[in-house]
C-alpha cells in the first residue's frame, strides 16, 4: 500500500536517510526543509533513484511564526 509521507528536515543527514527508507517502499514523499538548494537537491536524488516515487518539497523554516499552516 502506497502512503503519503511528510518528513521535515529531510534534505540532508538522518532526515534524508529516513526519506530514502520510505522511498524504497514506493511511498510518495513530501519534504520540508529550510534550505531551498538542499531541498531541490534531495528531491532530484530521490526522483532519479526511485523513478515511480512522487516527491514534492516545500521550503519552510521551523522558526517562522506559522509553518504548519504553510505545509497544510
Amino acid at each position: 500500500m502506497i502512503k503519503n509521507i511528510l518528513i521535515t528536515g529531510a534534505s540532508t543527514g538522518i532526515g534524508f536517510s529516513i526519506l530514502e527508507k520510505f522511498a524504497e517502499k514506493g511511498n510518495n514523499i513530501f519534504i520540508v526543509s529550510k534550505n531551498k538548494v538542499r531541498l531541490n537537491r534531495a528531491i532530484d536524488k530521490i526522483k532519479k533513484k526511485y523513478k515511480k516515487v512522487k516527491c514534492y518539497g516545500l521550503r519552510c523554516k521551523a522558526e517562522d511564526n506559522k509553518p504548519p499552516q504553510k505545509i497544510i
